[in-house]
């Protein structure tokens, strides 16, 4: 595995758990 696909990987995560916690504070 490179460093270049855990680096996207990490950053798509981080991107869903932004986009996770975006969704539930309008919720709120």
């Amino acid at each position: 595995m490179s460093d270049t696909m855990y680096a996207d990987d990490i950053k798509q995560l981080g991107d869903k758990i932004v986009g996770l916690t975006l969704k539930q504070a309008k919720d709120l």
